[in-house]
C-alpha cells in the first residue's frame, strides 16, 4: 500500500503467485467511500490472460443495511445501490476510461 501526499490517491497492490493487481482509489471522502479503478488480468480460454481495468468502489459496511459480499447479480437486493456507487466512479472524475 502507498499513500503519497502528492497524488491524493491510495495505491493497493497485491501479488499472489506472481499475479499482480493494482487498485488506485481516491482518498476517503467524509462519508468513508473510496472510488477508483482496479487493473488486473482477465482469464480467458486456456492460458489466455488479457489486461483489464474496471471501476471499483469501497463503501463502509455501515452504509448498507444488509451487505452482500462476492459476486452480486441483478436479482440481489443491493444490486442497484452497488451499481450507483460504481457509476459514481466513472461519472465523477474519480477515474477516466478513454473510448475505444
Amino acid at each position: 500500500m502507498a499513500v503519497p501526499n502528492q497524488s491524493g490517491h491510495i495505491y493497493l497492490v497485491t501479488n499472489r503467485h506472481g499475479q499482480h493487481r493494482l487498485i488506485t482509489v481516491a482518498r476517503l471522502a467524509i462519508s468513508g467511500e473510496m472510488y477508483g479503478i482496479i487493473t488486473t488480468l482477465l482469464a480467458g480460454r486456456g492460458s489466455l490472460l488479457t489486461p483489464i481495468a474496471a471501476p471499483i468502489a469501497y463503501i463502509p459496511v455501515k452504509m448498507v443495511n444488509s451487505p452482500t459480499f462476492g459476486r452480486v447479480s441483478a436479482d440481489n437486493p443491493n444490486y442497484e445501490l452497488y451499481r450507483q456507487h460504481l457509476r459514481r466512479t466513472t461519472e465523477e472524475p474519480f477515474a477516466l476510461f478513454l473510448p475505444g
